[in-house]
């Protein structure tokens, strides 16, 4: 595989892991919902944003890298968007915008995964004496 194609699949699986996530807020039981909340968008959602971002920098030198914060923070509010945003304006036939501060938490979450792919970038050149 090319760098960009191990790119793009890396992609791939976070929107297969992105996509489980919304299927099983449908699927659970709706007492399950604190759980759910709290396993998928305090642990799940932003441990694989960090991680991926933080790949991807490190291994990616290539400008559009710049632009993944965009799409993990829009992942980040739709997947807000399309469980308990969803499920509440069905429920009570009214219509909701989507919530920006969860785009600002995908955006920030895939800020520090770049900062941190850097950073390991930076000491392992560091570590073997170029600048």
């Amino acid at each position: 595989m090319t760098k960009k194609e191990n790119y793009y699949f890396l992609i791939k699986i976070y929107l297969i892991i992105w996509a489980l996530c919304i299927i099983l807020f449908y699927i659970s039981s709706p007492s399950d919902a604190m759980g759910y909340s709290l396993i998928v968008f305090y642990f799940v959602l932003p441990i694989i944003i960090i991680t991926f971002s933080d790949i991807i920098s490190y291994y990616y030198t290539i400008k559009s890298i710049y632009t993944l914060p965009i799409f993990f923070g829009i992942s980040f509010m739709l997947a807000d968007y399309f469980t308990y945003s969803l499920a509440y304006m069905v429920y009570y036939k009214v219509f909701k915008i989507p919530s920006i501060s969860a785009f600002l938490t995908g955006l920030i979450l895939s800020f520090l995964g770049l900062g941190i792919g850097k950073l390991f970038k930076k000491f392992k050149r560091n570590k073997n004496g170029k600048m």
